[in-house]
């Protein structure tokens, strides 16, 4: 299930929702991620899961670049609130045409 506002819906059979990837300071430069990623894609794939959904905050540049990289089509566009990590509140900026 993607539990993440405002997308929150059940995952089709051939999808798989990615989450929490990090590269330990001690390992990062060194290329790491990119394979540990593409290994993954490559493993879901057996499992017939081929649409792969993952979530992130636009101004965490790293990790747009890093998606960029593999080649990741970016579908939507939320902005994300909280106060003081309560009353949080999602809201869905831009859709692209494709989705």
């Amino acid at each position: 299930e993607l539990d993440f506002e405002p997308c929150r819906r059940r995952l089709a059979e051939d999808e798989a929702y990615l989450f929490g990837a990090k590269t330990s300071r001690r390992y990062r430069g060194m290329n790491l991620h990119p394979v540990l990623r593409r290994e993954m894609y490559a493993r879901l794939a057996e499992r017939g899961r081929t649409r792969l959904i993952s979530i992130s905050y636009a101004l965490n540049r790293p990790a747009v670049r890093f998606k960029q990289k593999l080649g990741a089509r970016f579908t939507r566009l939320c902005l994300s609130t909280s106060v003081r990590g309560r009353c949080r509140r999602n809201w869905l900026v831009r859709r692209s045409p494709a989705d």
